[in-house]
């Protein structure tokens, strides 16, 4: 009896997006999620914080916005 195994594919990772959204009871949280480039925005980057800082701002049950960044906090504007 003769047997092909399908050779398994590695998974392939879903890229994580630049910021990550949360809202805890009254707080609004973005967390910078490019460590690799020390969290430094890019204008993509701007345009997605501006937009929901601007939704969160808006929202009548935000009291409070935190930002955050995994490992660095950010090391300012991307200029690459």
């Amino acid at each position: 009896m003769s047997t092909s195994a399908t050779p398994s594919r590695p998974a392939v990772a879903e890229e994580e997006p630049f910021v990550l959204f949360h809202e805890r009871h009254s707080a609004r949280i973005y967390t910078l999620n490019r460590p690799s480039k020390l969290n430094a925005l890019s204008h993509g980057m701007v345009q997605l914080l501006h937009k929901q800082i601007r939704a969160w701002d808006d929202s009548e049950l935000c009291k409070v916005i935190i930002g955050t960044g995994k490992g660095q906090f950010c090391a300012g504007g991307d200029v690459a």
